[in-house]
């Protein structure tokens, strides 16, 4: 259809949101009859990985995905895939939230979501030490994660209840 095609070019051009971008392959993939994201890739003219990233997104929670919508100090694709690594919901909206308000960088959330997951035992994909959030130190108690957050001009100490964990 005419609007297929138009998102089409859109996409081309990087001028969809990458939300808008995921549902767009989501419905294009019913239309076609397929859940192959080469065959979508190929049609639309872009990369598999683009398409399994974009679709990834629309697996996050929705309270998220609303922040990243949310104008030009909105969380990006990148702090949301960042995000996506926490195995629960409840704890990737948490996280998203302070990401959000204290408007901390990709870099930043990646090296704490890295963090989180050491402290939990799940392997994170961490590759290297100059990932690792600078001023970051954790304590788990039997109630309660406490956070702290040492930067160059702040201190914030966060501390979350376990039922984000559970």
């Amino acid at each position: 259809s005419l609007r297929d095609d138009q998102d089409v070019v859109c996409i081309r051009r990087d001028r969809l949101h990458p939300i808008e971008e995921a549902r767009f392959y989501e419905k294009l993939a019913k239309t076609l009859g397929t859940s192959n994201q080469r065959e979508l890739a190929k049609y639309v003219g872009v990369s598999q990985a683009r398409v399994s990233q974009r679709l990834s997104l629309l697996e996050m929670p929705r309270e998220v995905q609303e922040l990243m919508s949310k104008g030009p100090d909105a969380l990006t694709e990148r702090h949301a895939r960042a995000i996506r690594r926490l195995p629960e919901a409840k704890l990737q909206i948490w996280l998203a939230k302070r990401i959000f308000k204290e408007k901390q960088t990709v870099e930043f959330t990646s090296a704490l979501v890295s963090d989180m997951l050491d402290e939990m035992g799940i392997q994170s994909r961490r590759s290297s030490r100059w990932n690792r959030a600078p001023g970051v130190r954790w304590r788990l108690s039997a109630d309660t994660l406490e956070l702290h957050v040492q930067g160059a001009d702040h201190a914030a100490r966060l501390d979350v209840l376990k039922r984000f964990l559970s």
